[in-house]
């Protein structure tokens, strides 16, 4: 009785881990005076909460898989709406969580120097399980391996504003390398968010039109 009590107080909340109790919970039915290890870190990017601990794959499959099916272009989500620079998809993909990070760095990179703001459109948060190679059925669902976000073709990937055409351009230039599928460069006819102060901040204001800056950026 007296180990369950003990152990009952030392586990955390549910809301206050991610993963599993902390070992501090192990040290204190042992009675060991070890000091605690850290909990379980969260990766970059991947949901808070999710509602299902094995979800199923995402409907929309990237095209060079065995059960590949059309599923029509993007009906949201197809047009810039924050910056007047944007990246967008040519085909059905997969964007997982380390390309989308490794496009931010290439991003925040390029744009150091002149200046200019990044909006992020894609979010894995469509799990991906993994069973072990030449296993035994019945042994259930495999464990989440990464996460994803599935795109239908003419999606937003990024978007960029607040700098000149040949900076988005350059920095653009750089990740339609990196990704494994086909991409295109858009620029928006009419004025972004980020031109008439909808979305966004930014030091410097030499970029947006004189007609679409605030009073107080022009004192």
């Amino acid at each position: 009785m007296f180990c369950m009590k003990a152990f009952g107080a030392a586990v955390q909340p549910a809301g206050t881990t991610f993963v599993g109790a902390s070992v501090a919970a192990v040290s204190a039915v042992s009675g060991s005076e070890d000091k605690p290890q850290e909990r379980t870190k969260r990766r970059m990017l991947m949901p808070k909460n999710i509602k299902w601990r094995k979800p199923h794959k995402p409907p929309v499959k990237p095209w060079d898989t065995n059960k590949w099916k059309f599923k029509g272009e993007a009906y949201k989500g197809n047009k810039p709406y924050f910056g007047k620079y944007a990246l967008q998809i040519l085909e059905e993909a997969w964007v997982n969580a380390p390309n989308i990070e490794a496009c931010r760095r290439m991003m925040v990179r390029t744009l150091r120097r002149d200046g200019g703001k990044v909006w992020l459109r894609t979010f894995p948060h469509s799990a991906i399980t993994w069973r072990g190679k030449e296993t035994r059925m019945g042994g259930g669902k495999g464990t989440i391996q990464y996460w994803v976000q599935a795109v239908r073709p003419g999606y937003i990937l990024f978007e960029v504003d607040g700098c000149t055409e040949d900076t988005a351009r350059r920095a653009f230039h750089y990740i339609m390398k990196y990704l494994p599928f086909k991409t295109k460069f858009l620029i928006k006819d009419t004025p972004s968010r980020f031109e008439l102060g909808l979305a966004g901040s930014i030091k410097s204001t030499k970029h947006i039109p004189k007609e679409f800056r605030k009073k107080s950026d022009e004192d």
